[in-house]
């Protein structure tokens, strides 16, 4: 493996310094994330997040800061979630071409409150089945329990036969 050295050349005319490598940041993150009437508790290294909205809403005021000035973001999906399956994508690229991508999942309250009404009928419907079982092992155990309690008052009503033989003896 060879290395070059880069030796500086400096320029006196000019006071400028040339010929030296400049490495570009590979910072990819955002240092801030808002979306306008929304809460989503930002995280740097989070990038999926998950939104209610109301049924009317179309698109969202997201606002994103960059951690490094030299990076850069787009936002794709915004203009009409309805159109983008209600997902928004912020990708941001560092100055190195590296890339992360942020995700917001847009849900709407319809969408919710369907999706909770499924759910409730679904439970109802498992603890009607549910009882029948109850019964059904609430019966066994009383049968157990009774079996349990008769072998012990037969072994105690064979103890006091056996200790009386053994007295007679």
């Amino acid at each position: 493996m060879t290395f070059d050295i880069v030796k500086p050349v400096i320029d006196t005319s000019k006071n400028n310094i040339s010929n030296i490598p400049v490495s570009k940041s590979n910072n990819k993150f955002l240092k801030k994330l808002e979306i306008d009437n929304y809460d989503i508790s930002f995280d740097k290294y989070k990038y999926n997040y998950d939104i209610v909205v109301e049924d009317e809403v179309n698109s969202l005021n997201i606002k994103a800061e960059l951690q490094n000035s030299n990076a850069k973001y787009t936002i794709t999906g915004n203009d009409d979630l309805k159109k983008n399956n209600n997902k928004v994508i912020i990708e941001v690229t560092a100055e190195n071409g590296d890339k992360n991508i942020y995700t917001i999942y847009v849900k709407k309250e319809s969408e919710i409150t369907a999706n909770v009404d499924e759910q409730s009928n679904f439970k109802k419907a498992t603890i009607n089945v549910d009882k029948k079982y109850v019964k059904t092992g609430f019966i066994v155990i009383l049968v157990i329990v009774f079996i349990i309690l008769v072998s012990f008052i037969v072994r105690k009503i064979n103890d006091k036969k056996i200790d009386k033989l053994v007295d007679k003896m």
